[in-house]
């Protein structure tokens, strides 16, 4: 690392701290609830006391167990205390800009100004300032998905295998924390037999299976264990059902319950629903039960939250520009992973928890467009002259 990289790496670094920490010392401190208290936090505690993945005294495989064995492997080196959740939780984030900066810098060539200010704007997101303090998946999901897109991209450059055998080991980690992408690495085997234009190069080739491979590898002891536990077939979670479920109702989030009956839905109305998902994937929100405490608490929060709902379409708009570079290999794969979650809850249903995965990856096409719009200008002015 040169000395540029590693001064961005600090400031990085502080920068993430100084914001966490002061919002954990001033911002509103949201109550420990939903699945942190009915899962994460009790599964854990019995992972420490030796007593396996269960609620109570029963066995469960209704939540993935990459949570909460994170938060019982904090329990057991710092005792039951959420401040150093939230603390680690933290340095995720700073490890979350870091692999911004690296992938802005390295892979798609932003400048070193440009690449620091993707980075910042990750690490100053409110979103995931305010979910790197709460007891939720988001923050070690998020770091895990991203710094197996890391190697991704960077075996695309080489042509050994070391960098895509790391990727498929935490791509399938970040799986057994979030099974949502749990069909990715199918879907990124469909990037690279596009990439490849259909033609067979057996060293590729075996490039897509080692990933795939290794994926499936590193869930199939969980896999197993639900089996010979449940005497059921659950890859990762049985919270997929409740998620079905609700893909076969018309369920809008913005109603706050499920609108129609499956019995009531026709298949015109069901289509409509889905094409409104389309839009509303790309939801800003800050309307939800947090806004509203923040709102409440706080007299400036509603100009905040405006001018974060005006910087989310300026990013999401510079990230659609995008596309104009769509043949550069990094930038086809990064809106291949963009498409796979926008599809997946298209289908499912959008909620703007559901879209912060994927956030990181369109303020790098957002920095990206600036770079190419600054290249192409500062070629217009040489020309004018």
């Amino acid at each position: 690392m040169n000395k540029e990289n590693l001064k961005a790496v600090v400031f990085i670094f502080l920068l993430t701290l100084t914001v966490g920490f002061g919002y954990l010392k001033f911002g509103v401190a949201f109550p420990i609830s939903s699945d942190a208290v009915r899962y994460y936090d009790p599964i854990a505690l019995n992972l420490v006391e030796g007593k396996g993945f269960a609620v109570g005294e029963t066995p469960t495989a209704q939540i993935a167990p990459g949570y909460p064995s994170f938060l019982a492997l904090i329990y057991a080196l710092f005792g039951h205390n959420y401040d150093f959740v939230r603390i680690i939780q933290l340095l995720f984030l700073a490890g979350i800009g870091i692999i911004v900066y690296f992938i802005a810098q390295k892979y798609l060539k932003l400048s070193p100004a440009l690449s620091f200010l993707a980075s910042a704007t990750t690490v100053v997101w409110p979103y995931l300032i305010i979910y790197s303090t709460l007891i939720l998946t988001e923050i070690l999901f998020i770091f895990l998905f991203l710094f197996s897109v890391y190697f991704l991209i960077r075996s695309l450059e080489e042509k050994t295998f070391k960098t895509i055998i790391i990727s498929g080991v935490i791509l399938g980690m970040a799986i057994l924390t979030r099974p949502v992408i749990l069909l990715l690495p199918v879907w990124l085997c469909l990037f690279f037999f596009i990439a490849l234009k259909f033609r067979k190069k057996a060293g590729e080739w075996k490039k897509i299976g080692v990933f795939l491979l290794l994926a499936i590898v590193v869930i199939l002891p969980w896999t197993l264990r639900n089996f010979l536990q449940f005497d059921s077939f659950i890859p990762v979670s049985g919270g997929l059902d409740s998620a079905l479920n609700k893909s076969f109702v018309t369920y809008d989030y913005t109603q706050g319950s499920v609108s129609l009956k499956p019995g009531e839905t026709n298949l015109q109305t069901a289509i409509l629903f889905k094409l409104k998902n389309v839009y509303l994937f790309w939801n800003p929100g800050a309307k939800g039960e947090r806004a509203q405490v923040l709102t409440e608490n706080y007299s400036w929060a509603n100009n905040l939250i405006l001018c974060y709902k005006i910087l989310f379409f300026f990013i999401l708009g510079l990230a659609f520009l995008s596309l104009k570079f769509i043949k550069q290999k990094e930038i086809f794969l990064i809106w291949t992973i963009i498409i796979y979650f926008w599809a997946l809850h298209v289908v499912l249903f959008p909620y703007p928890r559901y879209t912060l995965p994927v956030i990181p990856l369109v303020i790098l096409l957002a920095f990206f467009t600036l770079n190419n719009f600054r290249s192409f200008l500062k070629i217009r002015i040489q020309k004018s002259f």
